[in-house]
């Protein structure tokens, strides 16, 4: 019976003794990736975001101010068999918030017509090398289509965290080779 009661009491203390919580307001170790001014890779998506006139896509920083990030689109598009290499500025709003879950963007519509770029996403997971974006849950039972972005330095070396959240929260994923980005004459 002391024991229990003791147990109890020793948590509460815990609890409520003062100056023991981290003042800081944002999660220790964590930075979102699509703030970072590093180029971020997608290596990984849902079948359903698939489009095989589409490779090598990737963003660079371009400006940030306290809730609105400027990024480049960089990606490789096929038209009528020959290559073209597409870059254009994408503008997101991402509050300042260690809890961000909605990442609104503006896109062009040339960008949402034949890349089938949308309005908003929601942020699934990330961490200091990655980011997770999806589709808004619109049924339990289903999993939404995400995509996986990753810092240059971990094209060949996913993180364990980023892959498993994706593989296992995500419907049909396909995750890239680590040789992918060997493969795109430059845009790496």
């Amino acid at each position: 019976m002391y024991i229990i009661l003791f147990s109890i009491l020793a948590s509460a203390i815990f609890i409520m003794a003062p100056g023991q919580r981290d003042p800081r307001p944002y999660p220790r170790g964590y930075s979102m990736p699509l703030r970072s001014q590093e180029p971020l890779y997608l290596m990984g998506y849902s079948s359903a975001l698939n489009n095989s006139n589409i490779t090598c896509v990737n963003t660079t920083f371009s400006s940030r101010t306290s809730q609105v990030v400027q990024r480049f689109v960089h990606f490789n598009w096929k038209v009528d068999g020959h290559w073209f290499k597409v870059n254009w500025n994408v503008t997101l709003y991402l509050p300042k918030s260690p809890l961000v879950l909605t990442v609104n963007l503006t896109p062009s519509e040339y960008l949402k017509l034949y890349a089938g770029a949308k309005d908003q996403y929601k942020i699934k997971y990330y961490n200091d090398h990655c980011v997770i974006l999806g589709d808004a849950i619109e049924d339990i039972w289903v999993k939404p289509a995400c995509s996986l972005w990753v810092k240059r330095n971990r094209t060949k070396n996913i993180p364990r965290m980023c892959k498993l959240y994706f593989e296992s929260n995500c419907n049909d994923t396909h995750i890239l080779d680590s040789s992918y980005w060997e493969n795109c004459n430059g845009t790496s």
